[in-house]
């Protein structure tokens, strides 16, 4: 099985290998389905691998110098917070209409399933933030 730390050492060696031209980013693609692939078969956590292909995206960016780029992915980033904070609010809200309904109700469950998983995507992408956060470019 694949672990964490050799998922990271084959992202190492990819960067090691030099930033790819942009008329061949499909080769760039390509390595992260395989990286999807490989994860997708393994017991390692979504949200670490989800990191480490961010962070291989951030550094070819830093690698280039594209600044503009970096400053988009933060501003996407920023974005997709107050969505994801903007949608958890909504859900909530909508189960606070509903309050005469059990715990155990369908209806119920499936909202705070989908209230679940926003948080954690939020929690993911504030990890985002908190990563570009920490550059000095």
């Amino acid at each position: 099985t694949i672990t964490i730390d050799t998922l990271k050492d084959y992202v190492k060696k990819w960067r090691d290998l030099g930033r790819v031209p942009y008329e061949m980013r499909h080769i760039e693609v390509k390595f992260n389905k395989l990286l999807d692939k490989i994860v997708s078969q393994s017991e390692i956590d979504k949200k670490e691998v989800e990191m480490i292909k961010f962070e291989n995206l951030i550094n070819g960016y830093l690698e280039q110098r594209n600044y503009r780029k970096l400053d988009a992915e933060q501003h996407f980033v920023r974005k997709k917070i107050d969505e994801s904070v903007r949608e958890i609010q909504q859900l909530e809200n909508n189960i606070g209409f509903i309050s005469n309904v059990k715990d155990d109700n369908p209806l119920v469950l499936k909202v705070n399933a989908q209230i679940n998983v926003f948080k954690e995507k939020l929690a993911v992408w504030k990890e985002k933030l908190e990563f570009l956060k920490r550059l000095e470019y």
